[in-house]
């Protein structure tokens, strides 16, 4: 997704952030904080130098969560 401004990037983000915190209150988790860290540190580790520099782009997910929610109102 294409944002105006970094203020509209960073909102939006923000936004994605509080969402998935509202949601973790109701799914907790089975790991311990720091080993869950520590993972996903060793996992950003092994991407190429070159993806971890590229712009995040939220498109492909948007559009699949666009498609759930509408197989999901159809029921």
């Amino acid at each position: 997704m294409k944002y105006e401004n970094q203020k509209n990037r960073f909102d939006a983000h923000l936004s994605a952030l509080k969402r998935f915190n509202k949601w973790e209150e109701t799914h907790p988790s089975k790991f311990l904080k720091e080993k869950a860290l520590e993972s996903i540190g060793s996992l950003y580790g092994w991407l190429p130098k070159e993806a971890r520099q590229r712009s995040l782009d939220v498109s492909g997910i948007q559009a699949m969560r666009r498609s759930l929610a509408k197989l999901s109102n159809r029921r």
